[in-house]
């Protein structure tokens, strides 16, 4: 018999049994963006919201540019950035979040099939610079170079890092449509879909590259059911500044017997920490 609050995934073992921490975080997400909407209760008003943004805090981006006032000019401007090699980074967080807001702009719609994840792949990388030619949106093969193999699916000699072991090619399309049923079940919150999916995402680790860029927008699709945009911008931030304690939390499920619940607290906890960024510096502040 399943021990009450329980609720499985399906998927490696994993399942999750919200913890009051998570609650209460909760509570405060839902709060928090309604003090946002309430600032901006027009979609139009959101995205430009997102946009200041993500120009005020990435030094990567010319000042001037945060007052385009067109957004299809600012998206472009934002993906075609080059600059100085140090602030590479800087520049690969602004093109992630550009890619973030034009989705939104686009019309979400959540993914429903093999199909609609290649899609989200392309959404996800669109403009990414790569070490080698543009991948096509295809699941990961036996054939593939996987790049970062040391960290993600072992080393030259096959060793694998404890608890980052990722799906055999031939299991990869099964074990997608088994994320897709998950993460569609009517009785899950967007919250607990968004954030296992990303969790179950990088475990998969469907693709041979862009794997992250696409389980960080999946999450911010499932999102955007009930956050605005201003919101998902800045969560999205918090996701690339706090990678490396993200992927600390998801080798150390493993050692919980699968428990994701301290995963999904870390990230509704930068999610929370994103919306009072928002709040903080757009109070008083003109749409």
């Amino acid at each position: 018999m399943k021990p009450a609050g329980i609720i499985c995934t399906g998927l490696y073992h994993r399942y999750v049994k919200p913890s009051p921490e998570w609650t209460e975080l909760l509570t405060k997400a839902r709060e928090n963006e309604r003090a946002i909407q309430e600032r901006f209760p027009a979609a139009e008003e959101q995205l430009r919201a997102g946009c200041r943004q993500l120009a005020r805090d990435n030094p990567a981006l010319p000042e001037d540019l945060a007052s385009e006032k067109k957004m299809d000019a600012f998206c472009s401007s934002v993906l075609s950035l080059r600059g100085p090699l140090q602030q590479g980074p800087l520049r690969g967080l602004a093109r992630e979040q550009m890619r973030l807001l034009g989705f939104l702009s686009s019309g979400v719609t959540m993914p429903g099939s093999a199909d609609e994840i290649l899609d989200l792949w392309e959404w996800a990388n669109a403009l990414e610079p790569r070490m080698y030619d543009e991948l096509p949106a295809h699941f990961r093969t036996a054939a593939d170079h996987v790049p970062f193999t040391g960290f993600f699916t072992g080393t030259e000699e096959g060793k694998v890092r404890p608890g980052m072991e990722t799906a055999a090619p031939e299991e990869i399309p099964e074990l997608v449509a088994r994320l897709l049923d998950w993460i569609n079940r009517p009785e899950l919150s967007p919250e607990l879909a968004a954030f296992t999916a990303h969790h179950l995402f990088v475990c998969i680790h469907p693709f041979s590259d862009g794997n992250g860029h696409a389980a960080r927008l999946l999450s911010c699709a499932l999102l955007s059911r009930v956050y605005s945009a201003p919101t998902l911008t800045a969560f999205l931030r918090q996701m690339w500044m706090h990678q490396s304690l993200t992927d600390k939390s998801i080798l150390e499920d493993k050692a919980r017997d699968g428990d994701m619940d301290p995963a999904c607290v870390h990230l509704l906890g930068l999610l929370v920490r994103g919306q009072e960024q928002v709040l903080a510096c757009e109070t008083g502040n003109g749409a």
